[in-house]
């Protein structure tokens, strides 16, 4: 009997081992790690001001994990997030307004649901106001009247012909303008795969928005060796966000200086891989472009992992990364 009760009492010390180290194992998963933050954090309104720069930063990777492992539950609480903001859209009858960065962040993270959608067959979850404020805001956005900029020399302001200016006048290409071109470019392909027509002027705009980013890959990309490359180098050079990149650490009476040959910071740089994928495939008909892009997106997978990406030790046991694209990692 107490031979039996021995038994009873290991095997329920064994069960109950196995069942603390699977919990254990759970809170460190990835469906654990998922449920307690992108799970509570997607309910919001996150298309409101306050939020919408921060979500269209944050939700990129894990929408893009969500649909291309197909994970329904995971791809449930995108399409749930877009009906509500396609409903919000509906209530509140939106005027054509110029998008600022922290609007076209979102809308960006909105071009790229929908093509996801196109792409694993789920576009019956798109909304339609959702489509039509995309379409009907980011073309005219391209070609939007503002007060301050008009002038008898400059009646227009044009968004398309502000980025090659920058460009031209050796400034770094913002993300803002990236931004426009690239949900220009998701528009055109959902059109394409999904018999959304655009009209010809549309198209033009498209076209022009293509040949403007294509020049600025080709000409205002820096290679340090046959693959790795940097962008826009020397452009940020008298930036005041770059002035105390001298120092690694805060300290009392720094001082700025001008830096030479700077790039771009690695936080900001982090939407340029998906940007690369989108000019890409809108460059599908050119061989020899494709081929680029996917040299350039090459080349930036080795810079980063060799010299961007800071692997965990002992005294930081995570991943960090340099402050910078070129491996500096002084103060920002």
């Amino acid at each position: 009997m107490k031979k039996k009760l021995w038994a009873i009492l290991i095997i329920s010390i064994i069960i109950a081992t196995i069942g603390i180290i699977s919990y254990l194992a759970y809170q460190k998963s990835e469906n654990y790690l998922w449920s307690h933050t992108v799970s509570k954090y997607i309910k919001d309104e996150l298309w409101n001001d306050t939020n919408c720069y921060d979500a269209g930063h944050v939700l990129l990777i894990p929408m893009f994990y969500a649909f291309t492992t197909e994970d329904e539950n995971k791809m449930e609480e995108f399409h749930n997030l877009f009906e509500r903001y396609s409903i919000y859209l509906s209530n509140n009858n939106y005027t054509y307004n110029y998008w600022n960065l922290n609007h076209m962040q979102f809308n960006f993270l909105a071009s790229n649901y929908i093509n996801l959608c196109s792409k694993y067959h789920c576009t019956d979850r798109i909304k339609e106001p959702l489509l039509n404020y995309l379409y009907d805001e980011a073309f005219f956005s391209c070609l939007l009247k503002r007060e301050k900029y008009l002038t008898e020399v400059n009646p227009q302001y044009d968004g398309l012909a502000a980025t090659i200016r920058d460009f031209n006048l050796g400034r770094p290409t913002a993300d803002l303008y990236q931004y426009h071109i690239t949900i220009l470019l998701n528009l055109k392909e959902y059109s394409d795969n999904n018999g959304y027509s655009l009209s010809e002027e549309r198209n033009q705009i498209v076209e022009k928005a293509l040949d403007i980013i294509n020049t600025i890959y080709q000409e205002g990309v820096t290679f340090i060796d046959s693959d790795k490359w940097l962008m826009n180098v020397g452009s940020f050079d008298e930036y005041d966000d770059y002035a105390y990149m001298q120092y690694h650490s805060i300290e009392k009476n720094m001082q700025p200086s001008k830096q030479e040959n700077t790039t771009w910071d690695t936080s900001h740089f982090a939407r340029v891989p998906v940007f690369l994928q989108i000019i890409k495939r809108a460059n599908k008909n050119d061989e020899e472009k494709v081929c680029y892009y996917d040299k350039l997106i090459k080349g930036l997978r080795e810079q980063f992992i060799e010299t961007v990406l800071i692997e965990p030790d002992e005294e930081n046991p995570y991943y960090r990364t340099t402050n910078y694209m070129d491996g500096r990692n002084g103060l920002y």
